[in-house]
Protein backbone atom coordinates (compact mmCIF):
# COMPACT_ATOMS: atom_id res chain seq x y z
CA UNK A 1 0.00 0.00 0.00
CA UNK A 2 1.26 3.47 -0.92
CA UNK A 3 0.32 6.51 1.13
CA UNK A 4 0.21 9.97 -0.44
CA UNK A 5 0.68 12.82 2.02
CA UNK A 6 1.34 16.54 1.81
CA UNK A 7 2.96 18.44 4.66
CA UNK A 8 1.98 22.09 4.33
CA UNK A 9 1.77 25.42 6.11
CA UNK A 10 -0.97 27.46 4.48
CA UNK A 11 0.04 30.61 6.35
CA UNK A 12 3.77 30.41 5.58
CA UNK A 13 4.31 27.77 2.85
CA UNK A 14 8.11 28.11 2.82
CA UNK A 15 8.53 27.83 6.61
CA UNK A 16 11.53 25.59 7.26
CA UNK A 17 10.98 24.63 10.89
CA UNK A 18 7.38 23.51 10.50
CA UNK A 19 8.30 21.19 7.62
CA UNK A 20 11.38 19.76 9.32
CA UNK A 21 9.34 19.12 12.47
CA UNK A 22 7.35 16.54 10.47
CA UNK A 23 10.41 14.55 9.32
CA UNK A 24 10.45 12.02 12.21
CA UNK A 25 6.74 11.21 11.82
CA UNK A 26 6.93 10.87 8.04
CA UNK A 27 9.98 8.62 8.43
CA UNK A 28 8.03 6.46 10.90
CA UNK A 29 5.16 6.28 8.40
CA UNK A 30 7.59 5.17 5.68
CA UNK A 31 8.84 2.42 8.00
CA UNK A 32 5.36 0.89 7.66
CA UNK A 33 4.25 1.70 4.09
CA UNK A 34 5.61 3.18 0.89
CA UNK A 35 5.10 6.96 1.07
CA UNK A 36 4.78 9.63 -1.61
CA UNK A 37 5.31 12.90 0.25
CA UNK A 38 5.15 16.56 -0.73
CA UNK A 39 6.49 19.38 1.46
CA UNK A 40 5.15 22.86 0.73
CA UNK A 41 8.53 24.24 1.80
CA UNK A 42 10.66 23.74 -1.31
CA UNK A 43 14.05 24.23 0.38
CA UNK A 44 13.55 21.31 2.78
CA UNK A 45 12.64 18.70 0.13
CA UNK A 46 16.25 17.71 -0.67
CA UNK A 47 16.87 17.11 3.05
CA UNK A 48 14.26 14.39 3.49
CA UNK A 49 15.30 10.86 2.75
CA UNK A 50 14.00 7.35 3.40
CA UNK A 51 14.43 4.21 1.26
CA UNK A 52 10.66 3.67 1.30
CA UNK A 53 9.68 7.26 0.43
CA UNK A 54 9.57 9.45 -2.67
CA UNK A 55 9.58 13.24 -2.30
CA UNK A 56 7.27 15.00 -4.76
CA UNK A 57 7.81 18.55 -6.05
CA UNK A 58 4.08 19.05 -6.60
CA UNK A 59 1.08 18.02 -4.54
CA UNK A 60 -0.87 15.16 -6.14
CA UNK A 61 -4.69 15.29 -6.22
CA UNK A 62 -4.92 12.13 -4.10
CA UNK A 63 -2.59 13.49 -1.40
CA UNK A 64 -3.98 13.65 2.09
CA UNK A 65 -3.11 17.16 3.24
CA UNK A 66 -1.76 17.82 6.72
CA UNK A 67 -1.52 21.52 7.59
CA UNK A 68 0.62 22.51 10.55
CA UNK A 69 -2.16 24.79 11.79
CA UNK A 70 -4.55 21.81 12.08
CA UNK A 71 -1.86 19.39 13.25
CA UNK A 72 -1.23 21.62 16.26
CA UNK A 73 -4.65 20.71 17.66
CA UNK A 74 -3.15 17.33 18.57
CA UNK A 75 -0.71 19.04 20.92
CA UNK A 76 1.32 22.19 20.51
CA UNK A 77 2.41 24.45 17.67
CA UNK A 78 6.05 24.61 18.65
CA UNK A 79 8.94 22.44 19.67
CA UNK A 80 8.81 18.85 20.80
CA UNK A 81 5.04 19.14 21.13
CA UNK A 82 4.74 19.93 17.42
CA UNK A 83 7.01 17.05 16.41
CA UNK A 84 4.89 14.69 18.50
CA UNK A 85 1.67 16.15 17.04
CA UNK A 86 2.68 15.02 13.53
CA UNK A 87 2.76 11.41 14.77
CA UNK A 88 -0.78 11.74 16.13
CA UNK A 89 -2.02 13.43 12.95
CA UNK A 90 -0.58 10.63 10.80
CA UNK A 91 -2.22 7.98 12.97
CA UNK A 92 1.02 6.78 14.54
CA UNK A 93 1.87 6.10 18.20
CA UNK A 94 3.24 9.27 19.79
CA UNK A 95 6.85 8.77 20.93
CA UNK A 96 7.97 9.81 24.40
CA UNK A 97 9.84 13.05 25.06
CA UNK A 98 13.40 12.82 23.82
CA UNK A 99 15.61 12.71 20.70
CA UNK A 100 13.88 11.83 17.42
CA UNK A 101 15.27 10.56 14.12
CA UNK A 102 15.18 13.32 11.50
CA UNK A 103 17.32 11.31 9.07
CA UNK A 104 19.29 14.32 7.81
CA UNK A 105 22.72 13.06 6.79
CA UNK A 106 25.55 15.56 6.51
CA UNK A 107 29.19 15.04 5.53
CA UNK A 108 32.13 15.94 7.72
CA UNK A 109 33.45 19.29 6.54
CA UNK A 110 37.11 19.51 5.50
CA UNK A 111 37.41 22.68 7.58
CA UNK A 112 35.49 22.95 10.84
CA UNK A 113 33.42 26.09 11.30
CA UNK A 114 34.04 28.12 14.44
CA UNK A 115 30.73 29.78 15.29
CA UNK A 116 27.51 29.79 13.26
CA UNK A 117 24.97 32.48 14.15
CA UNK A 118 21.30 32.62 13.13
CA UNK A 119 19.92 35.80 14.70
CA UNK A 120 16.81 36.32 12.55
CA UNK A 121 13.25 34.99 12.75
CA UNK A 122 10.67 35.36 9.98
CA UNK A 123 7.73 35.16 12.39
CA UNK A 124 8.59 37.45 15.26
CA UNK A 125 5.42 39.35 16.07
CA UNK A 126 6.03 41.55 19.08
CA UNK A 127 9.77 40.91 19.14
CA UNK A 128 9.45 37.91 21.48
CA UNK A 129 12.20 36.03 19.60
CA UNK A 130 14.72 38.88 19.28
CA UNK A 131 17.94 39.32 21.25
CA UNK A 132 18.76 43.07 21.38
CA UNK A 133 21.41 44.32 18.94
CA UNK A 134 23.51 45.82 21.71
CA UNK A 135 23.90 42.37 23.27
CA UNK A 136 24.95 40.82 19.97
CA UNK A 137 27.50 43.64 19.61
CA UNK A 138 28.92 43.05 23.10
CA UNK A 139 29.00 39.28 22.60
CA UNK A 140 30.97 39.53 19.35
CA UNK A 141 33.44 41.99 20.89
CA UNK A 142 34.22 39.57 23.70
CA UNK A 143 34.92 36.43 21.66
CA UNK A 144 38.52 36.34 20.46
CA UNK A 145 40.18 34.43 17.63
CA UNK A 146 36.99 32.99 16.16
CA UNK A 147 35.46 33.22 12.70
CA UNK A 148 31.72 33.82 12.47
CA UNK A 149 29.28 32.53 9.85
CA UNK A 150 25.86 34.19 9.74
CA UNK A 151 23.01 32.08 8.34
CA UNK A 152 20.26 34.35 7.00
CA UNK A 153 17.46 34.58 4.45
CA UNK A 154 17.32 36.67 1.30
CA UNK A 155 15.36 39.47 2.96
CA UNK A 156 17.26 39.70 6.24
CA UNK A 157 19.05 43.02 6.65
CA UNK A 158 22.41 42.43 8.30
CA UNK A 159 22.96 44.71 11.31
CA UNK A 160 26.19 46.59 11.92
CA UNK A 161 27.52 44.03 14.39
CA UNK A 162 27.94 41.32 11.73
CA UNK A 163 29.95 43.37 9.24
CA UNK A 164 33.70 43.51 9.05
CA UNK A 165 36.56 41.08 9.42
CA UNK A 166 35.92 37.60 10.69
CA UNK A 167 32.38 37.35 9.27
CA UNK A 168 31.09 35.22 6.41
CA UNK A 169 27.46 35.03 5.28
CA UNK A 170 25.38 32.02 4.25
CA UNK A 171 22.49 33.66 2.43
CA UNK A 172 20.12 31.49 0.37
CA UNK A 173 22.51 28.54 0.49
CA UNK A 174 21.05 25.06 -0.07
CA UNK A 175 19.88 23.81 3.30
CA UNK A 176 22.17 20.78 3.10
CA UNK A 177 25.13 23.17 3.06
CA UNK A 178 23.65 24.99 6.04
CA UNK A 179 23.19 21.66 7.85
CA UNK A 180 26.82 20.75 7.11
CA UNK A 181 27.96 24.04 8.63
CA UNK A 182 25.78 23.50 11.70
CA UNK A 183 26.88 19.91 12.27
CA UNK A 184 30.56 20.81 11.91
CA UNK A 185 30.57 24.02 13.94
CA UNK A 186 32.31 24.32 17.29
CA UNK A 187 29.27 26.27 18.46
CA UNK A 188 25.91 27.35 17.00
CA UNK A 189 23.94 30.27 18.47
CA UNK A 190 20.39 30.92 17.27
CA UNK A 191 17.10 32.48 18.22
CA UNK A 192 13.94 30.42 17.62
CA UNK A 193 13.79 30.02 13.83
CA UNK A 194 14.08 27.48 11.04
CA UNK A 195 17.85 27.18 11.52
CA UNK A 196 17.28 26.27 15.17
CA UNK A 197 15.23 23.25 14.02
CA UNK A 198 18.01 22.22 11.64
CA UNK A 199 20.58 22.57 14.42
CA UNK A 200 18.50 20.33 16.67
CA UNK A 201 17.96 17.83 13.85
CA UNK A 202 21.69 17.40 13.10
CA UNK A 203 22.56 17.37 16.83
CA UNK A 204 24.68 20.53 16.63
CA UNK A 205 26.54 22.04 19.57
CA UNK A 206 23.70 24.46 19.89
CA UNK A 207 22.86 27.38 22.16
CA UNK A 208 19.22 28.33 21.64
CA UNK A 209 17.82 31.64 22.87
CA UNK A 210 14.20 30.72 23.53
CA UNK A 211 11.33 33.15 22.95
CA UNK A 212 10.09 35.31 25.79
CA UNK A 213 6.59 33.81 25.56
CA UNK A 214 5.94 30.14 26.37
CA UNK A 215 9.63 29.35 26.97
CA UNK A 216 8.87 26.02 28.62
CA UNK A 217 7.76 24.33 25.41
CA UNK A 218 8.64 26.56 22.45
CA UNK A 219 11.95 24.88 21.67
CA UNK A 220 12.47 21.47 20.03
CA UNK A 221 14.10 19.81 23.02
CA UNK A 222 15.45 16.84 21.07
CA UNK A 223 19.19 17.40 21.05
CA UNK A 224 20.96 16.20 24.20
CA UNK A 225 23.92 18.43 23.32
CA UNK A 226 21.88 21.64 23.15
CA UNK A 227 21.62 24.31 25.81
CA UNK A 228 18.32 26.19 25.86
CA UNK A 229 18.29 29.63 27.51
CA UNK A 230 14.79 30.97 28.25
CA UNK A 231 13.40 34.49 27.81
CA UNK A 232 15.59 35.74 24.95
CA UNK A 233 14.89 39.44 25.53
CA UNK A 234 16.38 39.23 29.02
CA UNK A 235 19.24 36.72 28.66
CA UNK A 236 22.47 38.43 29.83
CA UNK A 237 25.54 38.37 27.61
CA UNK A 238 27.55 36.76 30.43
CA UNK A 239 25.22 33.74 30.48
CA UNK A 240 25.46 33.22 26.71
CA UNK A 241 29.24 33.69 26.76
CA UNK A 242 29.68 31.10 29.51
CA UNK A 243 27.79 28.44 27.55
CA UNK A 244 29.54 29.26 24.27
CA UNK A 245 32.99 29.19 25.86
CA UNK A 246 32.22 25.76 27.26
CA UNK A 247 31.50 24.51 23.72
CA UNK A 248 34.52 26.31 22.25
CA UNK A 249 36.91 24.85 24.81
CA UNK A 250 35.87 21.23 24.28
Amino acid sequence: MTKHVAIVNTERPEAIGDAVSAFPAVRALADQDRVMVHFSSGPVRPLFGHPNAVVLDCREPECEVFDVQQVAKFGQLRGMGLAQSWFAALGLPVPPQGPLDFGISVPTASVRFDIVLAPFSASDAGGCKTWPDERWTELISRIDRCAFTVACGRDDELPAWCHGGGFATMRDFPLRAVCTALANARCVLTVDNGVSWLAQAVRARHVLLQPSNHPAWWTPDMNPGAVNLPDVRNVPVEVVLAVMRNFLSS
